[in-house]
């Protein structure tokens, strides 16, 4: 994980720096195997379910090996996410996922539902889920935002510590923030209408949120910590 995307390295056996292999931009590839002639790896985005590919680092792109979804992606619209990030109130440079109904039309106002992602040691990254499915989330008519709030991995070890010591209140108004400078920057999202889900820590933000914002009408809450003295005693 590094800026929002699983990238690839290569670091020689006998050590020295890492060296990027191919600047990955769009998805993401894990399971990277050697092979006679190469690598492959799985490649997903968060419109595309994993594939198999045979990577060519010197042309810093990859070739299909197999094709199990493209019949059934054919049937469905969707679009690659907008990844764009901002500095927050607090300095920090902070990167964001958009994700585009279906049948999009940049003329028309589209209600948004945040979805921060639970840990909150992990990444909001470009990849598909069949669990927390972006796309279905916006399937109905809604503008997606996934902020990787301070405690995100794949942006340093010190980014990810701060939320140690700010445990829920600063993530929060990351998000919130990142709500602002969405609508700031793309006019058809309606602030009026606002949502948000999250599970387990992204759970525990909502019931932040309940206590704290009235600006959601709707807020959804899986698996959310609720008891601070048991968590006090099963975490960090």
């Amino acid at each position: 994980e590094d800026h929002g995307f699983d990238q690839i390295f290569s670091l020689s056996a006998t050590g020295g720096q890492p060296k990027r292999l191919i600047d990955v931009e769009a998805g993401g590839y894990t399971g990277v195997k050697p092979v006679e002639g190469g690598l492959i790896a799985r490649y997903q985005t968060s419109a595309q379910p994993p594939e198999i590919v045979r990577l060519n680092p010197a042309r810093a792109m990859h070739s299909y090996l197999t094709s199990f979804n493209s019949e059934r992606l054919a049937q469905i619209e969707t679009t690659e996410p907008i990844h764009f990030w901002f500095t927050a109130k607090n300095g920090r440079k902070l990167h964001n996922l958009l994700v585009l109904p279906p049948f999009f039309d940049k003329n028309k106002r589209y209600p948004i539902v945040a979805f921060p992602h639970g840990g909150p040691n992990a990444m909001s990254k470009d990849a598909f889920s069949t669990r927390w499915n972006n796309h279905f989330l916006a399937a109905p008519g809604y503008v997606g935002i996934e902020t990787n709030y301070s405690g995100s991995t794949g942006f340093g070890e010190k980014f990810a510590d701060y939320i140690e010591r700010d445990v829920l209140r600063g993530p929060a108004n990351e998000i919130l923030e990142a709500i602002d400078e969405a609508a700031r920057r793309f006019p058809y999202i309606d602030k009026s209408r606002q949502a948000a889900i999250g599970a387990s820590y992204g759970g525990y933000l909502m019931n932040w949120f309940n206590g704290h914002t009235n600006q959601f009408k709707c807020m959804v809450n899986h698996a959310g910590a609720i008891n601070n003295e048991s968590q006090y005693g099963a975490n960090d």
